[in-house]
């Protein structure tokens, strides 16, 4: 079984890219209501008003 490393990887995208859309969702929704969480000042500002 040499699979464990390619698994593993996967999993690891699999939950970066699962994340990125919760933070994405998280801010594109703060963003419409017109304001900002407090940890997600810069990183709002710097991803939609780039």
């Amino acid at each position: 079984m040499c699979h464990t490393k390619r698994s593993s990887l996967r999993e690891i995208i699999v939950f970066v890219i699962i994340y990125a859309l919760f933070i994405a969702s998280i801010v594109l929704d703060w963003n419409s209501l017109g304001q900002y969480p407090p940890w997600g000042v810069w990183v709002g500002h710097d991803v939609i008003h780039r």
